[in-house]
């Protein structure tokens, strides 16, 4: 008791009664101390769990599953969403481009299958039969086209060709035979008098092969075969065409009847160079991978399979080493054009295969891993992994 006795009053109280009474400092430090035991654990978190620290990525992590987009998304194409269209400018059809959604904007979301969705024929059957549950619009639509056809003779002819029988639950397309047994000339010339689009070359000062240019790899080949290629009473555009490709800087490889080769040079360019077009080497300053991960014009569900060979350089430029697309973008756009029960086959390096992996969980997909050939030197994976059908649950 001669210890007690020597505390203050208040303090011999606290001790009496087996408690301790905190002050305003003690308080203050044990928040600081919970608050950095908790910053500690999110930064560890982070580092261990977070597959992909990137943008699009973001809401993923491992374990998670991606949520279903909405019943009314089944169709969802993001570049070409009338929704976004209808806000633009009508001004030179601008709204009728395409227009994606910024990096981003895009909702993290898997496409259902719309209700009633079959699985339909697998390849290579699917050549010559589709099933017939589900598409009676198609009656009505053969209907139309042997009405409305710009040369009527192809519907007449067709009719007594056989070209599609009905067997079961299934359209069948035995093939053979010709919708042109006098040629398809008149069949061209009358086009023409509906789509007076020629080879472009005057109207658009070559702009179509600019962009076949842009498309086309250093070294690869554009074939054109038909007008205007030594076309009789096409001479001039036949010129221009040459002309064009001259500009561009593309050698000559063959012109054999209808059809010319050129090739595309692999070394620097010849531009800018001295020709009627006013081309020119776009600026430094421009980002050429600007468009590099915008989605595909493509229906949902249109692939039975997709083979990514070389995935590392979607992610990575392999001159720069600037980063290109996100990797969870890049395998959400597959599995939107991916058909259920499809199949995706990506080859890469050991580390992107392993963050593919993860994400082909997250988005539903049944994945095995396998050591690429020998030829790869053990410094690429294979993944192969199938798309699950599954339906978006019905509300109430």
């Amino acid at each position: 008791m001669g210890l007690l006795s020597s505390l203050p009053p208040h303090r011999r109280r606290g001790a009496l009664s087996g408690g301790y009474q905190w002050s305003f400092l003690d308080v203050v430090w044990a928040v600081f101390i919970v608050a950095v035991v908790v910053f500690l654990a999110l930064v560890f978190t982070r580092a261990r769990g977070d597959p992909l620290p990137v943008p699009g990525a973001a809401s993923v992590r491992v374990g998670a599953g991606v949520p279903p987009c909405a019943a009314s998304e089944v169709d969802l194409l993001p570049c070409e969403d009338p929704r976004r269209s209808s806000r633009l400018s009508r001004e030179m059809n601008y709204y009728r481009e395409r227009h994606c959604p910024a990096r981003g904007e895009a909702p993290a979301c898997l496409v259902p299958p719309p209700r009633g969705y079959r699985v339909p024929v697998p390849w290579p059957e699917s050549l010559h039969k589709v099933s017939g549950v589900g598409i009676g619009l198609s009656t009505v639509i053969m209907h139309l086209a042997r009405q409305y056809m710009p040369y009527g003779k192809i519907a007449e002819r067709k009719g007594h060709q056989g070209w599609m029988k009905h067997e079961g639950s299934y359209f069948i397309f035995p093939g053979g035979g010709t919708m042109f047994p006098d040629g398809a000339e008149q069949y061209i010339e009358k086009l023409s008098q509906y789509v007076p689009l020629k080879n472009g070359v005057l109207r658009t000062d070559g702009s179509y092969l600019i962009e076949v240019d842009r498309l086309l790899r250093p070294g690869g080949f554009l074939i054109i075969s038909g007008p205007p290629v030594r076309w009789k009473k096409q001479e001039k555009e036949w010129g221009e065409l040459q002309a064009m490709t001259q500009a561009l800087c593309y050698k000559s490889i063959t012109v054999d009847g209808n059809t010319a080769i050129w090739k595309k040079p692999v070394e620097a360019s010849c531009l800018p160079n001295q020709h009627e077009f006013g081309l020119d080497l776009c600026s430094t300053k421009d980002d050429p991978d600007e468009a590099w991960c915008e989605p595909f014009s493509t229906y949902p569900r249109t692939y039975d399979l997709i083979h990514a060979n070389g995935i590392n350089s979607l992610i990575i430029d392999p001159v720069s080493g600037k980063s290109r697309c996100d990797l969870f973008d890049v395998m959400l756009e597959m599995d939107r054009i991916l058909r259920p029960e499809g199949t995706a086959v990506i080859r890469g390096s050991h580390d992107v295969i392993s963050k593919a992996s993860q994400v082909a969980q997250s988005i539903r997909w049944n994945v095995k891993v396998h050591d690429s050939e020998p030829e790869s030197g053990d410094s690429e994976k294979l993944l192969v992994a199938t798309k699950t059908f599954w339906k978006r649950p019905l509300t109430s």
